[in-house]
């Protein structure tokens, strides 16, 4: 039935129709098992067609037969989905208030919490909370890592603000320490020695506590788990990062070992729900990546055909409007993680040019280059004789350069 929302309409193939219901009722109204069926059959899986004329007019033809869906745009929601793929750049945290992966509430009330309020010890030793207002320190804790790491999972706050570097790579950062903050860092972690940092804020007025907590849990390749917490081991020292463009400046010279505090009743009743929530998840494996459709509505989003949540839509528009033709140019929910996700790659690939543009190609349209786009992106990308790639800007233009193609932008 076209359209979905106007059921007086008559279907396409009432046959098919009929078919479909008995299926769902003599499976017990599995609407999984449903959509399992449709999504493996031919017709669903069918090369798309284009047509010289709207669909409405060639259904109405007499002789009309399906061969094929119509070519369609992609949804806002999977665009940006696919975006943050190929660029490992997803956000790291989500809007709705959900808990992804499958844990139960004993599996929740079982997980411990290890992590520790940490601070540098104050002049008044005899009252650790009282943490002068604006004071900044950086927290490091060096990480050896015995082997490959498949999955890793991070939670974070800071009371007041903090910022999360590893490897001298921004993470995550957050100035709302209400919010535990989790995020995903297994493709940052290496084989052999690795470095957080925490940059960390005490905000107010006035002398007021302050404090960061921190647990890290990763998963080896043989199965085995470890962890980090935030404890005595931490160095700590005043200032705050230098860097530019997402990387950590240089660190100080003069570390101090951080100092354990007791933690207030308002940081225990706030965050250790949130840590034991998150962390159970993360002990059963990788998190899945943050979608689109647990973000709020955003102004790309908007122009590419996301409804707002007040609209009940059966359908979106298929074509392209002006305005999301200029939101694609240059909107910066698009364009922050394409950087983000150009420093990415250019660090796993920058010895090989090619490799970069086989494993993009692949993601993005799931076919390798042709020799000539092949050669052309090589001249684009590799400094001149050489096959190492000239800069992330260079994977930055390269990926504007495909995710814009009309290929990547429809369903075909």
């Amino acid at each position: 039935v076209h359209p979905a929302e106007a059921m007086q309409t008559e279907p396409w193939d009432a046959q098919l129709l009929d078919y479909l219901a008995q299926y769902l009722v003599d499976h017990d109204y599995d609407l999984k098992q449903l959509l399992r069926f449709i999504a493996t059959s031919e017709i669903y899986q069918a090369k798309m067609v284009s047509l010289p004329q709207p669909i409405e007019s060639t259904v109405e033809q007499a002789g009309f037969v399906f061969r094929g869906p119509q070519p369609r745009r992609l949804t806002a929601e999977q665009f940006l989905d696919a975006v943050w793929q190929i660029t490992a750049a997803a956000p790291d945290h989500m809007d709705a208030p959900v808990l992804r992966g499958s844990v139960t509430p004993d599996q929740i009330a079982q997980t411990n919490v290890n992590g520790q309020w940490i601070w540098r010890a104050p002049e008044d030793t005899a009252n650790l909370h009282r943490v002068p207002a604006g004071e900044s320190l950086l927290f490091k804790r060096d990480l050896e890592v015995p082997g490959t790491v498949t999955s890793a999972y991070a939670v974070v706050t800071c009371d007041n603000e903090f910022e999360l570097f590893i490897n001298n790579r921004s993470v995550t950062s957050s100035q709302d320490w209400t919010r535990l903050r989790g995020v995903s860092i297994g493709g940052m972690l290496k084989p052999g020695k690795n470095q957080i940092v925490v940059a960390g804020r005490n905000a107010g007025t006035e002398a007021n506590p302050a404090g960061l907590f921190f647990e890290l849990l990763y998963e080896l390749e043989d199965g085995s788990q470890e962890g980090v917490v935030s404890d005595a081991q931490w160095q700590t020292a005043v200032g705050s990062p230098k860097g530019r463009e997402g990387r950590l400046g240089r660190l100080p010279k003069q570390w101090s070992p951080a100092t354990i505090l007791e933690p207030l009743d308002a940081w225990r009743t706030t965050i250790e729900p949130q840590a034991r929530r998150d962390l159970a998840v993360a002990s059963q494996g990788e998190l899945p990546m943050i979608r689109a459709a647990l973000m709020r509505n955003g102004a790309l989003m908007r122009s590419l055909g996301r409804p707002g949540r007040e609209q009940i839509v059966a359908s979106r528009p298929n074509e392209l409007t002006t305005l999301a033709a200029i939101d694609l140019s240059n909107n910066a929910s698009l364009a922050e993680p394409l950087t983000a996700g150009a420093a990415l790659l250019y660090e796993r690939y920058r010895e090989s040019s090619q490799d970069l543009i086989q494993v993009v190609y692949r993601h993005a349209v799931s076919r390798n280059p042709s020799a000539d786009e092949e050669q052309i992106l090589l001249q684009a990308l590799s400094n001149p004789g050489q096959s190492t790639i000239a800069s992330p800007q260079a994977v930055e233009d390269f990926l504007w350069a495909v995710l814009m193609q009309p290929e990547f932008l429809y369903v075909r």
